[in-house]
């Protein structure tokens, strides 16, 4: 009886630090305007009103997440930005959807594959950047 206490936590140790642990992977978007137009991406919120992520020229914004598993975001739309069309907005003038069935566009904001990937450790980091080649396209679809 006086090994059976021991033993009892020798077991309950070994299934402590046996178990996996939950990996967390962090994920960082960053959207870039280096295009000389303004560009304006109204983007889904939580509530009724959508957020209108506004890039002057030369300027970014960026956004982070977590999620469980150490997975990077190769298929499919990046997750929490935007859902089946993206709204883009040039100059306040000219709008164009990512995503439409009308048209194609050559670098879809919503498809990770249009990002540039860099992944360091556990992190997963995306960016997608604007031209003034983005806006040339967009003009000579809609106009």
């Amino acid at each position: 009886m006086k090994y059976l206490k021991p033993l009892q936590i020798l077991i309950a140790l070994f299934f402590i630090f046996s178990c996996n642990k939950e990996i967390s992977t962090g994920h960082l978007i960053v959207i870039n305007n280096y295009s000389s137009h303004k560009i304006e991406i109204p983007t889904p919120d939580t509530g009724d009103n959508l957020l209108r992520t506004t890039l002057e020229s030369n300027k970014s914004y960026s956004y982070d997440f977590s999620e469980r598993g150490n997975q990077p975001k190769f298929i499919g739309i990046i997750h929490g930005f935007l859902n089946d069309s993206a709204k883009i907005i040039f100059n306040d003038t000219l709008t164009i959807y990512h995503g439409s069935n009308q048209y194609s566009i050559k670098r879809d904001i919503r498809m990770v594959n249009s990002y540039e990937y860099e992944g360091i450790g556990n992190d997963h980091n995306y960016t997608y950047t604007f031209t003034n080649a983005d806006f040339r396209e967009a003009d000579s679809i809609i106009n």
